[in-house]
């Protein structure tokens, strides 16, 4: 036991780079997967569909849950340190597959089920985007298994987002959308009162800022995380809101028209 975690703790000598080879091979991974999905998606039924999303959520939690053993354990004098890291909590806008997936999974079709396939296809869709093909450096660090599992995690994040989105392509309107906000919504309030309830009974070397929208900490966000400091919280809270929900709002725009492109009639 000791050896395998001290396996699982070896950390190379540098940090891979952004666009680096892993990088470049994920990218392609993750947009093959997508294309090849958008291909067959005629081929696909229902059964085929479920049986999908729960391939994809076995494969992220089981990463996630070596990811926390990485982080909370250490090797010393021959024992191993359990020490759970509260900043790494799963419950990241990143991190909604894990909580989300077993209800498109096992949930008959209904209008809950409809509100959170539109947040996956469109909040969800945007922020394993921009991570997976963006800002990539932000989450790689110097343990290799690290970087795999986040290209995994945001990876996994676009393509079910393209998945649904092809496979319910019919479904895609403007009262599809405003359903997946009304999750987001949900989600970020679940993140809110996990982040006042652990900041009261967790000690103050312990960080937890679920969905970066505690007023306690600093926000690391891209772009709008330099606004939590120069704002009121109330004021960088409705920033994050409106931006995240525009952002979303423009993903869902690209898939809706990409899945109504007009088609070519055949020449006979």
């Amino acid at each position: 036991m000791v050896k395998l975690f001290e396996i699982l703790n070896i950390e190379a000598p540098t940090t891979p780079r952004p666009f680096g080879p892993l990088h470049l091979v994920f990218i392609f991974l993750i947009t093959a997967v997508c294309v090849l999905f958008v291909l067959n998606v005629k081929k696909v039924n229902d059964k085929i569909f479920r049986r999908f999303m729960l391939v994809s959520w076995i494969t992220i939690v089981s990463f996630e849950i070596l990811k926390q053993l990485i982080f909370s354990t250490s090797v010393s004098d021959g024992r191993v340190i359990w020490d759970f890291q509260w900043y790494a909590f799963p419950f990241q806008f990143c991190s909604m597959l894990h909580y989300l997936l077993p209800f498109v999974i096992f949930c008959k079709e209904s209008k809950f089920r409809d509100s959170i396939m539109a947040f996956l296809s469109s909040y969800s869709l945007f922020a394993g985007f921009v991570v997976a093909y963006i800002f990539v450096d932000g989450v790689f660090t110097r343990s290799h298994y690290i970087c795999v599992q986040t290209l995994v995690n945001h990876g996994l994040q676009v393509i079910v987002a393209v998945a649904i989105c092809a496979y319910y392509r019919k479904k895609l309107s403007i009262k599809w959308f405003l359903s997946g906000v009304v999750s987001f919504i949900c989600v970020s309030g679940i993140a809110f009162i996990m982040d006042m309830i652990a900041y009261n009974i967790l000690p103050e070397n312990e960080t937890f800022n679920m969905f970066f929208i505690s007023p306690y900490y600093p926000s690391t966000l891209a772009v709008i995380g330099k606004y939590k400091d120069l704002w009121p919280y109330g004021a960088y809270l409705a920033l994050y809101f409106v931006g995240f929900t525009f952002v979303a709002f423009v993903f869902y725009e690209i898939t809706y028209l990409a899945s109504h492109l007009p088609k070519r009639k055949r020449k006979i």
